[in-house]
């Protein structure tokens, strides 16, 4: 067996330890910095600081490391201490859960602040940003009751407290408002928590450097998961909600039936409006037969009254041209008309007559009445209706 060679493995033993302590440098030399952290660098001797807000192998020197988170989520729930109390301008209280979005800064000044005056991530969150969400969220809560952070301020929580986590914490005061109470609608006379402004109507603030714009922090999607109120709260606010839903349906109740009312009163004056336009259409057919009628007995006047002008003008067309005729002859036909007219009744009523006598008085010799007499008569008659008529009943010869 051959003898330990000691100085040999004197020197394979240095070698190794020298291996070691050079991988040992190495990372006290060399720091490879994480996807989303910022490094803080504190020189040992020095003192200085760096700042390291990319990814990537950095040169350490054997410095002391501080690692922040560049942007995370604070998340508020029950079993965080400490827990994000609100108080309501009526008294109440309530937890809330959640979460809100905090950007650190990545520049040197900032970090550099921040690291002197905190010392730590750890130092940063439970100093400066639980303070000022905890503080913004309590101050929130007395701007409104607890049924307004339940249902129609929700939305403005959420504004107010990112408002006064990025700009700073309101000044406030409180007052004696009147208002009316949404269940009964009767007036109230109620303590406010009232933000007080500037003349340009902006907030007035608590400090003259807000948090944080002091260290360039940014929050951000403040989320409201849940309010987890006083179980006294919680059932006062259950009730609100019951009398305010039954107010709600009374009001709207009351407003059906005032519509109701009105819809009715609507169809009985359109059924009125109806009818008076049906019977205006009746009264319409009505005129217009009686304009109707009246057009056709205007149109029957004029036609008789035409058609006895029309007489009036034939007639008198007619005795014109009798009259021209009988100026022509003299009336001749007329007169003789009239003659042999006269004449016939004359024989008519001679031939009644006994004009010979039942007994002669006259002697053989003289006195005998002629028995031409009726003939005489007549003759006479005859004469004295031609003279009348002017006939002349003598034969005249050419």
């Amino acid at each position: 067996m051959e003898d330990f060679d000691f100085k040999k493995a004197l020197r394979i033993g240095l070698g190794i330890l020298i291996i070691f302590i050079a991988i040992v440098a190495a990372f006290q030399w060399i720091e490879d910095v994480p996807t989303g952290k910022i490094c803080v660098m504190k020189d040992f001797r020095s003192g200085n600081i760096r700042v390291f807000s990319t990814p990537g192998w950095k040169t350490q020197a054997a410095a002391d490391l501080e690692y922040y988170d560049r942007l995370y989520s604070l998340e508020f729930n029950e079993d965080r201490s400490p827990r994000m109390r609100m108080r309501f301008n009526d008294g109440a209280h309530a937890d809330l859960l959640g979460s809100m979005l905090i950007e650190l800064p990545t520049d040197q000044t900032n970090m550099e602040k921040i690291q002197l005056e905190f010392g730590s991530y750890d130092g940063l969150v439970s100093k400066a940003i639980n303070p000022i969400i905890s503080k913004s969220i309590f101050l929130a809560g007395t701007l409104m009751n607890s049924k307004e952070s339940y249902a129609e301020k929700r939305s403005d929580l959420i504004f107010l407290v990112e408002d006064m986590c990025n700009h700073g914490l309101y000044r406030t005061i409180e007052r004696e408002v009147k208002e009316k109470d949404p269940v009964t609608g009767n007036d109230v006379t109620i303590k406010r928590v009232v933000l007080l402004k500037d003349s340009t109507g902006n907030p007035l603030r608590q400090e003259d450097h807000p948090l944080f714009p002091k260290y360039g922090i940014a929050a951000s999607n403040f989320n409201i998961v849940d309010l987890v109120y006083d179980t006294t709260v919680e059932g006062q606010i259950q009730a609100q909600q019951r009398a305010f839903a039954q107010a709600q349906v009374a009001v709207a109740q009351a407003k059906q039936a005032e519509q109701d009312a009105l819809t009715a009163a609507k169809k009985g004056e359109a059924a009125a409006m109806t009818a008076k336009w049906d019977q205006e259409k009746v009264n319409a057919k009505i005129i217009a037969e009686a304009e109707q009628r009246k057009t056709v007995a205007k149109l029957d006047m004029e036609s008789a009254e035409f058609t006895k002008q029309k007489k009036i003008k034939d007639a008198e067309g007619e005795s014109e041209y009798k009259r021209k005729i009988m100026m022509a002859d003299g009336a001749l036909t007329q007169k003789l008309d009239a003659w042999e007219r006269v004449n016939a009744k004359y024989a008519e009523e001679f031939s009644k007559q006994k004009w010979v006598p039942e007994i002669d008085m006259s002697g053989s010799g003289g006195g005998k009445v002629s028995g031409s007499g009726a003939q005489a008569m007549i003759d006479m008659l005859t004469v004295n209706t031609a003279k009348q008529l002017s006939l002349d009943m003598s034969m005249k010869g050419k």
